[in-house]
């Protein structure tokens, strides 16, 4: 299990470090926005649960150092804001701008879904 939610984080934030546009959310529309790239340097949000929180801290270097080691010379900064279940759900759909929203709760992620994010 831990190796699946690995594989989903890196292939989430892969998908968010990819310079393609973006066709999954109407224009300004509670579109992920956080997001800074040039090209060389990149800086994410990702949103998830408080119970994640150190979970993150660890993988997100790794995470960025296999990001840089396929991409010399980019520089990857995450930021991670963490709430409790439900309430960070909220958050991203009244217009946090996360970049990856990483969450397991089916209501959340419903509630994510109707607005359209």
């Amino acid at each position: 299990m831990k190796t699946y939610a690995q594989a989903l984080y890196t292939a989430a934030l892969l998908t968010a470090c990819s310079p393609a546009a973006d066709s999954n959310h109407p224009s300004g529309q509670n579109a992920p926005a956080n997001t800074e790239s040039d090209g060389k340097n990149i800086t994410l949000l990702n949103a998830s649960y408080d119970v994640a929180r150190y979970f993150y801290k660890e993988y997100n270097h790794l995470f960025i150092k296999a990001y840089q080691s396929e991409h010399p010379g980019t520089s990857v900064s995450i930021q991670q804001s963490h709430g409790g279940f439900s309430k960070q759900a909220l958050s991203v759909a009244n217009g946090l701008q996360a970049d990856v929203v990483t969450m397991n709760q089916s209501s959340d992620i419903d509630l994510l879904e109707k607005k359209d994010w």
